[in-house]
């Protein structure tokens, strides 16, 4: 059973009179915090089926260790990394038993926006991932406002207090300068 949102009862519920009705969930509904258990039972027998290991203790990943196939898998969006050919095959394969859109590069994910750069250092290869979550936190802040009219205020970042524009590389054991829209926020 479950409580819905007063902007979602049925008219009827209203015209009732109803101060906290509950009802029976036959259905999952998205967002609701069991909703990927029937598909992720599903989605997982399918992985299973495709040669693809649960890792454990860390849900929702799965490693195929003959392909070198990793995902991650959030109820249906799924992330996959492995040798190209083979990881295109594996997926081709997944979609004869589950219905699902052709891969594309990531480029957004669980609302973070992906920025992927192929460089090199002293001639050695290097894939450089740039997560970007500004807009996913400014939609956050003005859906709060918008339920709440709480206006969100500026407060200091989790970084730790030693962390500083001058040091970051250092401490971070990367090389090269912090963004002009990151070291405002350090």
């Amino acid at each position: 059973f479950l409580r819905l949102p007063k902007a979602w009862w049925p008219p009827e519920w209203k015209t009732a009179g109803l101060i906290d009705p509950v009802c029976p969930l036959y259905k999952n509904l998205y967002g609701h915090p069991t909703a990927g258990n029937g598909w992720q039972r599903h989605l997982g027998q399918r992985l299973e089926n495709q040669g693809m290991v649960p890792i454990p203790d860390w849900p929702s990943m799965y490693w195929h260790p003959t392909k070198h196939i990793a995902m991650a898998v959030y109820v249906d969006d799924l992330i996959v990394t492995g040798p190209e050919d083979v990881t295109r095959k594996m997926l081709s394969d997944l979609a004869k038993e589950v219905d699902m859109d052709p891969p594309t590069p990531i480029d957004r994910y669980l609302g973070c926006r992906f920025d992927i750069k192929e460089s090199s250092i002293d001639g050695d290869p290097i894939c450089e991932i740039i997560a970007d979550m500004n807009d996913y936190c400014k939609k956050a802040c003005s859906d709060f406002y918008e339920n709440t009219k709480w206006k969100p205020k500026f407060c200091a970042t989790p970084y730790s207090p030693e962390l500083t524009p001058d040091n970051y590389d250092t401490l971070n054991g990367t090389t090269g300068e912090l963004s002009d829209e990151c070291a405002h926020y350090l």
